[in-house]
Formats: structure tokens, C-alpha cells, sequence
């Protein structure tokens, strides 16, 4: 496994700074994005004096579910109590650094992972900011809000860019058809996104974008795969010019589009991140989740995995045990689940990829420079293994009951 990993630098292991406490103002923030944890808000305030350093920043803020009406959100807790839940949510967001950091970017390439840093946040500043941004949410993320009781939030760079600059936003998906004797045979033909969509689409309305076009790393592959996340994103490609969303076809909206395309795609083949991410992904899901359930089971009644979540020190350790060990090597129960895990974190990362100065100089021969972040990279909850047990099942069996015959089906091709 150690030709796709690089060694890890034990100096570089990240931990948080005292926060900033600067006074931010809600008029200087707009509503970017969400998620279902978090949500987003873009600087777009003055650059001078002590708000330099908020100059291309995004706010990232935890949500959760909108205070049932009447009920009041402040408690009345005491000092102490504040001063408690900010040393929880220090340890939180110190975990979840070293987490993207030391997990994720040792196995990934610490290059593509942003830097992050604590900021202060003010019950009031978050109230205005919910505010502010209820009538730009979509209607189904409604339910939920960022939480004014936090008492930090996260400042990232704004990777959607400014000025000249033209950003991509793609979710590669998964990366490999399993090769486990344990699993579905379908699974050996179809890759997990392409049944997938079925599930959440009708036949008619599914998407022609197949991931492993994309991580090919075959020119025509990819921009078949560009060409179908732009005739049908779902969510899984979108456009940023000049920092700001597109919500037209990028055909119509990128300039000199053609030629753009031929540079993303060049991107997308050259640099070395998709093939690793592929790479990792398969990795580490050795079992599917048909093979790596029982072992889950088996490790919570030896007691090596408890209903707890796993610490950032089982993270990092079984980081460093799959990176030593020989491919396909037998590792213990605790080992293989958050190795699977991991592979779930990867296999719904986002991928941001920034261009400088758009449209070039020269269209004839365009070199632009550009940068890529691995964006989305928290782990994922553990309890939820019987979950992705379930949905595995369902999508198995709704795209059986949709293509029982083999010939129907569709055949993906790493």
C-alpha cells in the first residue's frame, strides 16, 4: 500500500490555535451553501484593517434542527457551562482537523486538504445569519439552522474563488467495482452509482454519468463523464464564476466552454488525485459492506468497538495500521470496519478545482494555472453500519427488480 501513501511528517500533526476574537458583523457574511451538518457563509465584506484576514474566507457553522416554535433556544446555563461547551467543541474541531489532516491527507495527499481556523461566534451574530439566509435555503434543508448555542465556528478558504477566478465542484463518487466473492454478483458488473440512481430516479430522469468514466483517466472517458454531470448534475457538479453559484448550463455561462472543457478534462487525467482516490477506495473496502457487517458484529460483542464513536486516536492508528500492512493482509475485526469507514469518508468527498484567470490570454494553446481541494472529509458515524447495510440491500434489490435479466444491466468498466 506504500506506493500510494506518502510517509507522514510527525511535525506537521495539526492542532488548533487559540481562536480569533474579532468582532464579526452579519452584513459582511452572505448564505454560500450547506449541507446536512453545516452550513456555509461567504465574506464579502471590507478587506482593510483587523477583517485582512477574512479576505476569501468561508464561515463554516454546525446546524441542527430548528427549535420547535414557541421554545426558546437560550437555557439559561451558567458561565461555567458556556465555558464547558467551548472547550468540547475546541476538542471537537481539534479532532475533526487532525482527522482531515492526519488521516485523510496522510492517505490522500496533505496537499488537497484546506487549512482551517477557529473564530469566535456570537449567539447574536448566528441568529442574524440564519436570518438572513431563510429565503436563499432550499425547502428541504429548512428543517435546520445553524445553531446559536456554538460559541466557534470554522473559517476555510473560499475555494469558489473571485475576480477572474472559475471554480468546479464535483462529487467523483465511487471509484471501483468490488471484486469480493461475498457480495451480489450484480455488484461485479454494475458499479455502485449506476444502481444507485435508480433508487432515486425514475428510468427516465436517472443521470448518464457513470464514475468510472471519470476516474479512467481516458480523455474521451472523462469528458463523457464531464459532458453527462453537465446535461444532468444532480447535485454532483456545479460552476462558481467570479465566487458566485451558476445556476444556468455552464455551456452557456463559461466562456469559450469547449475549450474549458478540454482544460478540465486535461486536469481530471493529469493530475494524480482521482486514481488515488480509486485507489484508496477500493483499499480500504476490501469486504463491501456485505462482507464487513459481520465483522462489525463481531467486534461489538468481543468488545472492541463499543456503541461509541471511535476516538481521533483509533483513527489515526488505524490509519498507520493500513498503511503498513501488505495488501490483502488479514487484520482484526475492529481494523477492517474502520477501514470501511474510511473508504465511506472518501467515497463521498467533494472536489474543488480552482482556475486562475478565465478566459486565458490564448485560447489556442491554454495552460491555466490552477489549485485542488479535497473538500467534505469528516469521518462518518459508525452507528450508522446497519444503515448502509439497509440501503446496500435496497439498491441491490431495486435495481435487480428493475434489470433481472444480465444483459439489462449496465456494465461499468474501470
Amino acid at each position: 500500500m506504500s506506493d500510494i501513501i506518502g510517509t507522514r511528517d510527525q511535525s506537521s500533526v495539526r492542532a488548533y490555535t487559540q481562536p480569533l476574537d474579532i468582532d464579526l458583523d452579519a452584513n459582511d457574511w452572505m448564505y454560500h451553501h450547506e449541507g446536512n451538518e453545516n452550513i456555509l457563509f461567504k465574506y464579502i465584506g471590507s478587506s482593510g484593517g483587523s477583517h485582512s484576514m477574512l479576505q476569501g474566507q468561508i464561515l463554516r457553522l454546525q446546524k441542527h434542527n430548528v427549535p420547535i416554535s414557541g421554545a426558546s433556544e437560550d437555557d439559561g446555563s451558567s458561565t461555567s457551562d458556556s465555558k464547558m461547551r467551548e472547550r468540547t467543541l475546541l476538542q471537537l474541531y481539534h479532532d475533526r482537523s487532525t482527522f482531515s489532516h492526519d488521516v485523510i491527507g496522510r492517505l490522500l495527499g496533505e496537499k488537497y486538504i484546506l487549512p482551517q481556523r477557529l473564530v469566535r461566534v456570537s449567539a447574536y451574530l448566528i441568529s442574524q445569519l440564519n436570518a438572513a439566509a431563510a429565503s436563499q435555503r432550499p425547502a428541504n434543508r429548512l428543517h435546520k439552522q445553524a445553531d446559536v448555542d456554538q460559541a466557534l465556528g470554522v473559517l476555510i478558504p473560499d475555494m469558489s474563488g473571485d475576480g477572474q477566478r472559475l471554480s468546479i465542484e464535483i462529487k467523483p463518487k465511487w471509484g471501483f467495482l468490488p471484486t469480493s466473492r461475498s457480495v451480489d454478483p450484480v455488484k461485479h458488473r454494475t458499479c455502485r452509482y449506476c444502481m444507485h440512481k435508480y433508487l432515486k430516479h425514475s428510468a427516465d430522469k436517472a443521470s448518464g454519468f457513470c464514475p468510472l468514466d471519470l476516474y479512467s483517466g481516458d480523455s474521451e472517458r472523462v469528458e463523457q463523464a464531464v459532458d453527462a454531470l453537465v446535461a444532468n448534475p444532480q447535485n454532483n457538479f456545479r460552476v462558481f464564476i467570479d465566487g458566485n453559484l451558476v445556476d444556468s448550463s455552464p455551456v452557456q455561462a463559461v466562456a469559450h466552454w469547449d475549450v474549458f472543457k478540454s482544460v478540465l478534462v486535461g486536469i481530471l487525467v493529469e493530475d494524480g488525485v482521482l486514481p488515488r482516490l480509486a485507489d484508496l477506495q477500493r483499499s480500504l473496502d476490501r469486504l463491501d459492506i456485505e462482507g464487513v457487517y459481520p465483522e462489525y458484529l463481531a467486534a461489538l460483542r468481543s468488545g472492541a468497538l463499543s456503541g461509541a464513536e471511535p476516538s481521533i486516536e483509533d483513527w489515526v492508528t488505524a490509519c498507520s495500521t493500513y498503511i503498513s500492512c501488505e495488501q490483502d493482509s488479514v487484520v482484526s475485526d475492529k481494523q477492517a470496519v474502520l477501514e470501511f469507514m474510511l473508504s465511506v469518508t472518501l467515497k463521498d468527498i467533494s472536489m474543488m478545482i480552482q482556475i486562475d484567470s478565465w478566459p486565458p490570454q490564448s485560447l489556442e494553446d491554454p495552460k491555466p494555472s490552477y489549485s485542488i481541494a479535497i473538500v467534505d472529509t469528516d469521518a462518518k458515524k459508525l452507528s450508522k453500519m446497519t444503515m448502509y447495510l439497509e440501503r446496500d440491500q435496497a439498491i441491490v434489490k431495486n435495481y435487480l427488480d428493475l434489470f433481472p435479466d444480465t444483459a439489462q444491466q449496465t456494465q461499468c468498466t474501470e
